[in-house]
């Protein structure tokens, strides 16, 4: 599941914040118009991709952790109107809110899942 994760979800997360950011239909489309929401899908998205490169799998399982575990945060404090902090801006859109909380519970259990 860490592998499915970091292969697919990285990159659909990567490319999502990149066509939010640098495709102006898209950003008013998802109502993603706040760009640190989409840097931040954009950096998600690189960090797990680069984490499906790594050949240990116990790397994998805490990087998708942590990754997962700072989603689902963004994607719950953004759910409750939360949209900066310290300077850093959440999307307020339902599209990224979900694609936050999917990265971030899919992360969350592939990481915490024991190896088979």
């Amino acid at each position: 599941m860490t592998k499915l994760l970091t292969r697919l979800g990285g990159p659909i997360q990567g490319l999502f914040g990149l066509a939010s950011q640098f495709i102006p239909g898209v950003a008013s489309a998802v109502n993603a118009g706040a760009s640190g929401g989409n840097i931040f899908n954009i950096a998600s998205g690189a960090l797990l991709t680069a984490l499906g490169l790594q050949k240990s799998e116990s790397a994998q399982r805490v990087g998708a952790l942590g990754i997962g575990g700072l989603n689902g945060l963004a994607g719950i404090l953004s759910a409750l109107g939360v949209n900066n902090i310290l300077g850093a801006q959440f999307s307020k859109g339902w599209l990224p809110i979900a694609v936050n909380l999917v990265i971030g519970a899919w992360g969350i259990i592939s990481g915490l899942m024991k190896k088979k």
